[in-house]
């Protein structure tokens, strides 16, 4: 069974500023011991997106393209980040709850100490994703591709994988039982097995 998964939360200072929208200049977005509470960021074109310490409440970056991304103890509570595009991002000690994700684009990424929960992750894009430590509670991943992706030491709890497209990827997570039975559709016909009724 996997460690535990405990992304170092975001160390927010006292005197933290509290923006109501992103300060996008020609390079991009670059944040640090900041919380962004209800800012709407979305189909922009950024060369970086750098969020240090970083909390973002109720936030929309729906459609966004970042071409240079790294999080780094970062929370998203509540937002929305429909068919953004992540790929080739880098993120560490992450927690995401309540994310509306469907169509999220992190392939090629690296998801290092996240937590998700409660979260809508349908056919997001995790092609040759490589997910240490990763935690995800009650996300719905239906339709999702995790081809060529590594996982090692994760964890799914609660989670709905149906039309799961590279479900061997799975191989080595750790599920609950009854997460495991619900699965074995999937799980099945990822390891080439017939089912018989």
């Amino acid at each position: 069974m996997p460690p535990a998964v405990s992304p170092h939360a975001p160390r927010l200072g006292r005197d933290a500023p509290v923006l109501d929208a992103f300060p996008v200049d020609p390079y991009g977005v670059e944040l640090e011991d900041t919380l962004v509470r209800g800012a709407v960021l979305q189909h922009e074109q950024l060369a970086t997106l750098t969020l240090t310490d970083v909390v973002l409440d109720g936030c929309d970056l729906a459609g966004t393209v970042a071409r240079r991304v790294t999080l780094r103890r970062v929370e998203l509570r509540g937002c929305r980040l429909t068919g953004t595009l992540l790929s080739q991002a880098t993120l560490e000690d992450v927690l995401v709850d309540g994310a509306s994700a469907e169509l999220v684009g992190l392939a090629g990424a690296r998801l290092s100490r996240v937590a998700v929960s409660s979260s809508r992750l349908t056919e997001a894009s995790l092609q040759e994703a490589e997910l240490r430590h990763v935690l995800l509670r009650d996300v719905d991943l239906t339709g999702a591709d995790l081809s060529e992706a590594t996982l090692s030491a994760c964890e799914l709890r609660g989670c709905t994988i149906e039309e799961l497209r590279g479900a061997a990827a799975l191989r080595g997570v750790a599920m609950p039982w009854q997460d495991a039975v619900a699965a074995a559709p999937v799980l099945a016909q990822a390891l080439g097995i017939e089912l018989l009724d």
